[in-house]
């Protein structure tokens, strides 16, 4: 087993609260990469990773990496660049409605601490990139077990069925479209 640290993470939180969070390692060419052109990826994988979450929201880019600020700050206009690479990434995050601001390092682990933890199974090497980790906040969802429980037996269609299965019987009418 090899260690071999992640290289770019990402995570879309809800006022400071993680709803997911996600990371891959560059490919070989992308390590060659300069270290602007990297910071541009990360952000650029990550708003096409959690494209479902941003696509109809205005949302906020928090990097660490303050030239990207000025490059991608759509309140100014995006500048002319001669970078082919970031030009493209440029255009790429010109079809969603964000701002961007600069946050030190430290000052946000919450994305960074994927980083920081090391691949122990070869089975993380796959060419795509992957989700690490993806926290649904199921302890802030509005409904228990409990709950969920309750209302299936007084639901229309499934308490009957419940009913029917909790008791063994044979079932007839609407309850037996569900068998077989």
């Amino acid at each position: 087993m090899r260690k071999e640290s992640v290289d770019m993470c990402s995570t879309v939180q809800w006022s400071e609260r993680p709803i997911a969070f996600a990371s891959r390692t560059l490919s070989g060419s992308e390590k060659k990469y300069s270290q602007i052109d990297k910071e541009a990826l990360s952000i650029v994988w990550a708003v096409k990773k959690f494209y479902l979450y941003l696509k109809v929201r205005r949302f906020t880019l928090i990097t660490d990496h303050k030239p990207l600020v000025a490059i991608f700050c759509s309140k100014r206009g995006f500048p002319v660049l001669e970078a082919t690479r970031l030009l493209h990434y440029t255009q790429i995050l010109q079809s969603f409605v964000f701002d961007i601001i600069f946050r030190k390092t430290f000052e946000h682990g919450n994305a960074d601490f994927l980083s920081l933890l090391p691949k122990t199974s070869e089975e993380l090497e796959v060419k795509d990139d992957i989700t690490i980790f993806q926290m649904s906040q199921i302890e802030a969802l509005p409904v228990t077990s409990k709950e969920l429980r309750q209302e299936t037996g007084k639901d229309i269609e499934l308490g009957p069925l419940l009913t029917a299965l909790r008791e063994v019987k044979n079932l007839q009418g609407r309850e037996a479209q569900y068998t077989n």
